[in-house]
């Protein structure tokens, strides 16, 4: 059976579904059944100057290989370094490889070689 909300809704305690549609969308590609977000720590190894290499991002819990993911650093991902490098390193591109593990391709701009340190924020949808 299908059940529409015609007004507002609003959820006071804790509520649970397996098959959100939002936006009215009529196929598989509106369903939401599980939406995380957290923070995950991000592998510290050198990348090579003006390389890319992909880091592990650990701890991102109830992430599997069955979630999309979003990343964003929570500052800076450069420690340790001449201070004109430090924003040197973006995300390139982020998916879910294996539980509570968030594989992450990362880009060094600078022209010497870094060590990306601390935690991404992340978003993670099936």
């Amino acid at each position: 059976a299908s059940h529409a909300v015609t007004a507002s809704l609003d959820v006071g305690g804790r509520a649970s579904t397996t098959s959100l549609r939002v936006g009215g969308v009529a196929s598989a590609n509106g369903l939401i059944a599980g939406l995380l977000f957290g923070e995950c720590n991000l592998a510290q190894t050198a990348i090579a100057a003006s390389t890319t290499a992909f880091r592990s991002c650990t701890s991102a819990t109830g992430v599997s290989t069955t979630y999309k993911v979003f990343v964003q650093a929570t500052s800076s991902l450069v420690a340790s370094t001449v201070s004109s490098y430090n924003n040197g390193v973006v995300i390139v591109s982020a998916s879910s490889t294996a539980a509570a593990t968030i594989s992450v391709e990362l880009s060094n701009l600078t022209g010497v070689s870094v060590t990306p340190a601390g935690t991404l924020n992340f978003w993670a949808v099936r």
